[in-house]
């Protein structure tokens, strides 16, 4: 197939125009001056501002019971005018020392629905902007005042294993992330809806695993 060849419409003249201005802006091509129209891509989606936060933590000898226990609640109050998009999701985890008595737990992220009024210490995240709106969503280090009901996971994360001190020395750092395309791709929490962080099976005992979590979200308008 031949390669496309540039080209152009000449239009009337619009020097009496007083209607609407289009923005363009213009390039040679060739010998010809042409108008392109000029794109902003933008979303469809009121933001309010965007939050990251960073959570770090151990990794449990026993397992969580998802109802009751984890190491963080990202929940968005009933009654608000906003939903939360999970923009993106940084697990990072590495061993202190060599584990005796090896497992492979995983640490999920799990969307969950909620009834109640979350009452947990908060943890406050930075803004992307100053000027931005304070966050509605918070995210809490205790499940306190929560009443779950899971809505699936959405990404799981495993830490490393090592046995044995020359495997411990070599144990390089796990990094895992989930990172969207695009926006249609962010998970949405709207009120009443939240995401928790939570370890659905046993580690060891004395478990040497460090993990953190750097989370960043945005809130839309939805009043």
């Amino acid at each position: 197939m031949a390669a496309p060849i540039a080209g152009y419409i000449q239009l009337p003249s619009d020097s009496g125009n007083t209607g609407k201005k289009v923005r363009t802006q213009t390039r040679v091509v060739g010998a010809d001056t042409v108008q392109e129209h000029f794109f902003i891509p933008i979303s469809l989606e009121k933001k309010l501002g965007l939050y990251i936060a960073a959570f770090s933590g151990v990794i449990q000898a026993s397992a969580h019971t998802f109802t009751t226990g984890g190491f963080f609640w990202l929940q968005v109050p009933a009654g608000s005018t906003i939903k939360a998009r999970i923009r993106r999701m940084n697990f990072q985890t590495n061993v202190g020392s060599s584990l005796s008595t090896p497992t492979a737990p995983r640490v999920a992220f799990t969307k969950f629905s909620f009834t109640g009024t979350a009452s947990g210490a908060a943890q406050a995240p930075a803004k992307r902007d100053t000027n931005d709106a304070s966050n509605v969503a918070q995210l809490r280090t205790a499940i306190t005042g929560m009443t779950l009901t899971s809505l699936g996971d959405l990404f799981y994360a495993l830490p490393p294993i090592a046995v044995g001190t020359a495997a411990w020395a070599l144990c390089p750092p796990c990094q895992e992330e989930l990172i969207p395309n695009d926006e249609d791709g962010y998970p949405v929490l709207r009120p009443g809806e939240g995401l928790a962080c939570w370890q659905p099976d046993a580690g060891t005992t004395s478990d040497t695993r460090k993990f953190m979590v750097n989370l960043s979200w945005e809130e839309c308008d939805i009043s």
